[in-house]
Parts: C-alpha cells; sequence; structure tokens
C-alpha cells in the first residue's frame, strides 16, 4: 500500500526536478544568448570604428601628399625656398633663375662641362634630349674657340602663372682672352613643377626686337 502512493509522488517530484533543470539550462542558454549578442555588437561598433579612423587616415594622407612642401636650396644659396604640388613663390624662381643664369653664362672652357651638367640634373625628362643637344654644341664651340663669359642682370621678369623667367642683361664674352663687343640680351627659362620639383623645360635666348 505504501509503495502505491509513493510511487506517484517520486514520479511528481522527479518531473519537477526535471523541469527545473530545463528551466536553469534555458536561463543559462538564454544568458550566453544575449552575452553572446552583446559581443557581437561590441565587436561590430569596434569594427565600425577601425574602418572609420583607416576612412579618415586614408584621406588626411591623401590630403598630405597633395599639399606636401619641399624645402630646397637653389644652387650655391643660402636662403631655402618652399614650393608645394600646386604653388611656387616668386623668391623660387627669381632664385633659380639666377642660379641657371649663372651657371650658364658665366664660364671658362675648363668649367663650362661641369656647369652644364649640373643644369642637365634639373631638366625636364621630356626636355631632356633637346636641351643636351644645344648644350652640347656650345661647350663643343666654346672649348674649340677657348670663349670665356660673364652675365651681368640688369632685369628679371616673373611669370608665376606659366612659371617662366625672362632675365636681361649685358654679356661679356672673350676669345682667347680677347674681348668681344658687349652684347645686350636676354634669356628665357621655362620651368614645370613636377610634384613640387622645379624642372627645365626651355632654356632659350630671347632675340632683341
Amino acid at each position: 500500500m505504501e509503495k502505491l502512493f509513493s510511487h506517484p509522488f517520486q514520479n511528481q517530484l522527479i518531473d519537477i526536478l526535471f523541469k527545473r533543470r530545463n528551466e536553469m539550462k534555458y536561463k543559462l542558454f538564454q544568458n550566453n544568448l544575449e552575452e553572446s549578442q552583446k559581443m557581437v555588437s561590441f565587436l561590430l561598433n569596434a569594427c565600425a570604428a577601425l574602418l572609420l579612423m583607416m576612412t579618415l587616415l586614408i584621406f588626411l594622407c591623401i590630403s598630405i601628399s597633395h599639399r606636401s612642401m619641399t624645402t630646397l636650396v637653389p644652387l650655391n644659396l643660402n636662403a631655402p625656398m618652399t614650393v608645394s604640388n600646386d604653388a611656387i613663390s616668386s623668391q623660387y624662381l627669381n632664385e633659380s633663375a639666377l642660379s641657371f643664369i649663372n651657371l650658364r653664362l658665366n664660364f671658362d672652357p675648363d668649367t663650362i662641362d661641369s656647369d652644364h651638367s649640373i643644369i642637365l640634373r634639373s631638366v625636364s625628362p621630356d626636355s631632356f634630349n633637346k636641351i643636351k643637344t644645344g648644350l652640347d654644341q656650345e661647350a663643343k664651340l666654346i672649348k674649340a674657340q677657348g670663349i670665356s663669359s660673364n652675365f651681368y642682370v640688369d632685369d628679371i621678369k616673373i611669370n608665376r602663372k606659366t612659371l617662366s623667367v625672362l632675365v636681361s642683361g649685358v654679356l661679356l664674352r672673350s676669345v682667347e682672352e680677347k674681348p668681344l663687343k658687349p652684347i645686350t640680351t636676354q634669356f628665357q627659362i621655362n620651368f614645370e613643377n613636377q610634384n613640387g620639383l622645379l624642372r627645365i623645360t626651355q632654356f632659350i635666348e630671347v632675340k632683341n626686337t
């Protein structure tokens, strides 16, 4: 008789324990699910923040690269000039032109090759062959005839828009130490801005009209 009453009670107790265990498992599952969702949400937010930072850094690098400044010192001068990818100061054009004029027009047979070599280092690749051919012909004539030259600058006109400089002055030459008649002349130097570097595209004598 006692076994008959205890058996249903035992079954009921087992059912209760089973239900509680299932409830505990479900609550634990819910807690784990919520924690996982929070972790996923945190990771997504972190990735979004990192992506935003990387995008901003990329735009910043691009902006800096397009506005990069280059500090250069023209030949044999002490004052540094600053140029950017899209702007060159009149002062830098002036000093650069004077440097190249000095190399081109103040020479003797012993210095002409080294002077021309320095000029060619700053010539644009697109104009290199043409300018080199002209300088080589000059050097050959200068050494063959023993020509020396000095140029005295009277005036400089600068065009920042076209990156050109027109230098006027008096050219004094001698052949085998015999002075020639002074010549009033002009030389024009055209430049281009290659990513902040000033390159020569043309270096010619302009005949007086």
